[in-house]
């Protein structure tokens, strides 16, 4: 889901539900939204991103993605209990991106209505993966960039490189990253986070059930 999105999708759910909050609050929560994304750049935690290794089982990338949720649960938690507001305060929006993905990151917009909702349950309850789920692999343009090389194993490279061509199984792009194909179901082709559409609603919905979940702990009683 595109930065634009995740903030913008935040903010409707704080304004739903957190109405109350400061300016600066608001921006220590959205921080922490794109907090998530930015250090993807530096240390890559796909459950964060609800990500699958590509080739790997749909439901590990779901498990994945629920313990990642209940980790920030449980850090949102800790920093209230400790009277760290702002660290609960960024948890809050690193919490929200995570459920945002599960949402952006699968088929839920191909589901009917009656599997949306019980999609959105079984987030809620962190249920097992339901069988019609799929989740997307990350892109490829995340592993290292191959290129080939002047010295040594040139010829190894040109081979694969005509290799790939003839089964279609790679591609080489203008910036030197090496695709590889075959896995079926990759973010960078399936990913939805158009705002308005049936992903941004459910999204929203569930990141506005979660708010209220969490709103004793962001405002606990005196």
């Amino acid at each position: 889901m595109k930065v634009s999105v995740h903030r913008r999708m935040t903010r409707d759910a704080l304004k739903d539900v957190l109405p109350e909050l400061g300016k600066r609050d608001v921006r220590r929560i959205l921080r922490g939204n794109l907090f998530v994304t930015y250090c993807s750049y530096v240390r890559y935690r796909r459950e964060f991103h609800v990500l699958r290794i590509p080739f790997s089982p749909h439901a590990d990338a779901w498990e994945m993605g629920l313990l990642a949720v209940q980790e920030r649960e449980a850090r949102i938690a800790r920093a209230s209990k400790n009277g760290r507001r702002g660290r609960l305060l960024r948890e809050v929006g690193a919490l929200l991106h995570t459920v945002q993905d599960f949402f952006s990151h699968t088929n839920y917009y191909t589901l009917g209505p009656e599997q949306r909702l019980h999609f959105a349950a079984a987030l809620a309850d962190k249920e097992k993966k339901p069988s019609y789920v799929k989740v997307c692999a990350y892109s490829f343009w995340r592993l290292p960039r191959l290129r080939a090389s002047s010295s040594g194993n040139s010829g190894n490279s040109s081979k694969a490189g005509s290799a790939g061509k003839a089964g279609k199984t790679g591609k080489a792009g203008k910036t030197g990253t090496f695709k590889l194909g075959g896995d079926g179901y990759t973010h960078r082709e399936f990913a939805q986070d158009l705002p308005g559409d049936t992903v941004y609603r459910g999204a929203l919905r569930t990141s506005a059930d979660v708010l209220r979940k969490i709103r004793p702990l962001v405002f606990p009683d005196p």
